[in-house]
């Protein structure tokens, strides 16, 4: 092999190598979130692990003024708001597919 031939294997492996951390995308649920839109998809699954701490601080204190209607409603108006400005549609994204993707606890 010639040093021009070994040269060019060397740069297309390279090149290779180096698009796939480019292109990497996370699976949160059934969607393909990309490097963008990784921030939005975070704070869509840390929007919904607060509402389910909020809503299991109320079962202990039934005498706080929010209610779960009003943490659904919360996260209801953020998502809205998250899914204007990302590709990908957060009314599809559950708190199991966040914990399964390892964005929350």
């Amino acid at each position: 092999m010639t040093i021009k031939s070994t040269l060019g294997v060397v740069a297309l492996l390279s090149g290779i190598a180096l698009s796939g951390t480019a292109f990497a995308q996370t699976m949160v649920g059934n969607n393909d979130v990309s490097e963008t839109d990784l921030p939005i998809v975070q704070q869509h699954c840390d929007a919904l692990a607060l509402a389910e701490q909020n809503s299991g601080a109320e079962a202990q204190q039934p005498s706080e003024s929010t209610t779960n209607e009003d943490n659904q409603t919360n996260v209801e108006e953020d998502t809205a708001a998250l899914n204007a400005s990302s590709t990908v549609d957060l009314d599809t994204i559950t708190l199991e597919d966040c914990r399964t993707a390892g964005l929350v606890q």
